[in-house]
């Protein structure tokens, strides 16, 4: 299994979009999300995503994560570059590959 993990630096502070995908679910409602990290694993792309906590100043606020594959890196609209992972297993690998990321970050500071 071939594993590859792009840390998304901290945006700038004046930073338009902040790292910020605003995606629409079918019924037409539209949720914020923020790219944490992309995993290369196999020869895919996924995206690990987070809703920005209603505080961003609380370093406390539980963030959840999700993960979807990027099918067309190429096109405009989120929904049509990205595919929800539904798999458990996957999820659970993709999971522990973020931590791993998130874990080795903390060392560093």
């Amino acid at each position: 299994m071939s594993e590859e993990t792009t840390f998304i630096p901290e945006p700038e502070e004046d930073d338009e979009d902040d790292g910020l995908l605003e995606m629409i679910d079918e019924n037409g409602t539209v949720t914020t999300v923020r790219i944490e990290a992309t995993i290369e694993l196999d020869g895919r792309t996924y995206l690990a995503l987070s809703e920005p906590p209603e505080d961003e100043d609380d370093e406390d606020a539980e963030v959840g994560v999700s993960f979807a594959e990027l099918i067309d890196e190429d096109a405009e609209d989120p929904e049509e570059a990205l595919r929800p992972v539904s798999d458990p297993a996957l999820m659970d690998t993709l999971f522990a590959r973020f931590i791993e990321m998130v874990e080795a970050e903390e060392e560093e500071e």
